[in-house]
């Protein structure tokens, strides 16, 4: 999967979040999971913990959809419709 260049754009537009302690669950983990929610069409909380805590899945991906990041994300995926749905 070509996602060499998500890692900057993550990482830029999270900086607000992880400024002062750094993130719990890497970027690329927690993006994976909410791939593997969205492939699979699984509920969040079904995420196998490997990928991090749904939770943190969850704001990341209400974050990284208010900054825009999310869109972004899905474009260079070119994964259509694939915003993991509210279960």
């Amino acid at each position: 999967m070509g996602v060499s260049g998500l890692g900057e754009s993550t990482a830029a537009a999270t900086t607000a979040e992880t400024a002062d302690r750094g993130p719990r669950h890497h970027h690329r983990a927690i993006l994976s999971g909410m791939l593997w929610v969205v492939r699979t069409d699984a509920s969040r909380r079904e995420m196998p913990g490997g990928f991090g805590k749904w939770e943190t899945a969850y704001r990341r991906y209400r974050l990284w959809l208010a900054q825009g990041l999310w869109q972004r994300i899905e474009s260079t995926l070119s994964i259509e419709g694939a915003t993991p749905s509210a279960r």
